[in-house]
């Protein structure tokens, strides 16, 4: 299963034989989850999160995720082509920072490569050289994730295109920048004066309650990684099969249309 794991520890990247990547690093996952949906415990889920009487897709994610970044063309045409609600949630899984080497930026180019060529997804090498060169600032999605969270409560049923716009400033324009935030709020109708007076602010009590509920989802149902999709069907969650966020968006399409959904 291809994604992005918590790290376990805050040591600093120290690879070894046995395990040449400590577990940031391990975006390359192979499970038996792949092709096969598990149920998760309903009784298990925060009844402010899921709804037993919708349909609903949730995605876990974290936009420093490069495997997130890469389910984005697949993700977008699952919203164009189906008419079930989202719920993004937010993990924090890289909002603690983590100090940045030269090996580590190798690491990370090389598996974006990888994503690049899965899925087409643009890794620029603007990214490459102001982004992944940056030794000095270190690797915290905390920005990004503050960025998407004030965008998209001001345009919810936009949240799959917010999360996707905040991607490409790292990825594509290679910018983590506070003015490149300002100026995409501006471009999702947020007054940029309100929103950069937010950012600066920081994480809100409500963003931090949101990202803690989806770490006790993850860790409560031994979800490891993100992205994770979830289909809703009343109380019942089942995860979608990763590798269909990585080949033809229409595997995807057709995946979730066969599943039996309620009907009210």
């Amino acid at each position: 299963m291809e994604g992005c794991t918590r790290p376990t520890n805050n040591n600093a990247y120290s690879p070894s034989k046995k395990h040449p990547h400590p577990t940031l690093f391990h975006i390359y996952k192979h499970s038996i989850l792949n092709w096969r949906i598990y149920l998760i415990n309903q009784h298990r889920q925060d009844s402010s999160i899921f709804f037993r009487t919708h349909n609903m897709l949730h995605l876990l994610f974290d936009p420093l995720c490069g495997w997130c970044y890469g389910a984005a063309p697949a993700l977008s045409a699952l919203k164009t082509h189906t008419n079930l609600k989202w719920q993004l949630h937010p993990t924090g899984l890289f909002s603690h920072p983590q100090a940045m080497n030269a090996e580590m930026a190798s690491y990370f180019w090389s598996n974006d490569q990888r994503i690049a060529q899965m899925t087409g997804q643009e890794f620029s090498q603007a990214y490459k050289e102001q982004i992944l060169a940056d030794l000095d600032t270190p690797f915290d999605s905390s920005a990004s994730t503050l960025a998407y969270y004030l965008i998209s409560q001001a345009v919810p049923d936009q949240s799959v295109d917010v999360l996707h716009r905040v991607q490409q400033l790292r990825y594509a324009k290679g910018t983590q920048e506070a003015a490149a935030f300002i100026e995409l709020a501006a471009e999702f109708g947020l007054d940029a004066g309100q929103f950069a007076k937010d950012f600066a602010a920081g994480w809100p009590k409500e963003l931090r309650a949101i990202t803690q509920k989806a770490q006790s989802l993850m860790q409560e149902n031994g979800l490891r990684g993100v992205p994770t999709l979830l289909l809703q069907k009343g109380g019942q969650l089942s995860v979608v099969p990763s590798s269909l966020m990585y080949q033809d968006p229409q595997d995807l399409i057709d995946f979730v249309a066969k599943q039996p959904l309620l009907h009210s």
